[in-house]
């Protein structure tokens, strides 16, 4: 107890600050603590492990504080405080939101409720999101997009009732990452158009939605196509040739925008997309047996066609 004593100024001084970010010298942190620090604190870096094995008691007067340490520097004596980002009740709030407005709503050509892809999105929007300093501030904004991305262009819900609800910065969110927004939509081709000359405007908290959504969709396709063959190319508006195109384009400029390990592994299902959609215009059965060295000429000619690159990204 006296040793976790000792520790509480900087927790409490933790717990009142509203940055997301702190940054310390050790003799700083010895001014809130009003005791200097012990000279393993000097010396070893697992003594600022965010650790609460019991051993490190120190450790609780950030993590309680709903902080963790990195850029640790013994050298120059400093060390840093990142805040971890939660979901509060506004995240919450947004779930059951989703769920009414998609009720009864499934993914195309599945039973599978519409709600899992929002789902799905928001994990990969929050963990590509929390990883990025740059985002820290718009983390919860992010978050909440992510569940309602598509709930202004596949419902009746307008920008307006998002911005009521949620915030104008989610709404903005939202709104940048929909195509459309009420019905009769315009022609599948000229909205997706206009979507991919929009990405290369957006911000980094847009394309952080838009990439997530697009990882979840690429997935699934290669994973549907893969175990059902041609059937799955029937579910959409728009046959394999035109999502060659889509999925290519929109890869290039997210790869391009917001590049790292989220947008590399959109690439790859991209990739993977093309090739089966590729097989399915050339009706090679590739679920059946390795194509020939014949067909993936044909193939590789068809992606230069359409003006991909079938040694590079897609």
């Amino acid at each position: 107890m006296e040793a976790v004593s000792k520790y509480n100024p900087l927790l409490q001084y933790l717990a009142r600050s509203d940055a997301l970010y702190l940054k310390f010298s050790f003799t700083e942190i010895e001014k809130i603590l009003g005791a200097p620090l012990p000279q393993s604190a000097r010396r070893y870096s697992a003594w600022w492990a965010n650790n609460q094995d019991g051993r490190h008691v120190q450790a609780a007067s950030w993590m309680d504080a709903g902080f963790r340490t990195e850029n640790l520097d013994l050298a120059s004596e400093t060390v840093s405080f990142r805040k971890v980002p939660e979901l509060g009740e506004r995240f919450v709030d947004a779930l059951s939101f989703a769920r009414e407005k998609h009720h009864g709503f499934v993914r195309k050509g599945t039973r599978i409720p519409y709600l899992s892809h929002l789902l799905a999105v928001a994990s990969l929007a929050i963990e590509d999101a929390a990883s990025d300093p740059l985002l820290d501030g718009q983390f919860m904004d992010i978050a909440v997009a992510a569940v309602l991305h598509d709930v202004v262009e596949d419902t009746p819900v307008s920008v307006g009732e998002v911005a009521d609800r949620f915030g104008s910065e989610v709404a903005r969110i939202v709104e940048s990452c929909s195509d459309a927004e009420g019905v009769p939509k315009p022609p599948w081709r000229k909205r997706k158009e206009t979507y991919i000359r929009h990405l290369e405007d957006v911000d980094q908290a847009v394309l952080c939605v838009a990439l997530a959504d697009k990882r979840h969709n690429a997935r699934c396709i290669v994973n549907d196509a893969t175990e059902l063959g041609s059937e799955v190319w029937n579910r959409f508006n728009a046959g394999p040739k035109e999502q060659i195109w889509y999925y290519s384009k929109v890869a290039e400029v997210l790869t391009r925008r917001r590049p790292g390990l989220a947008a590399q592994e959109l690439s790859g299902s991209v990739a993977r997309l093309c090739d089966l959609a590729g097989a399915q215009i050339l009706g090679i059965e590739t679920e059946k047996r390795s194509p020939s060295a014949l067909e993936i000429a044909r193939l590789r000619r068809l992606l230069v066609d359409n003006g991909i690159d079938p040694d590079g990204q897609a």
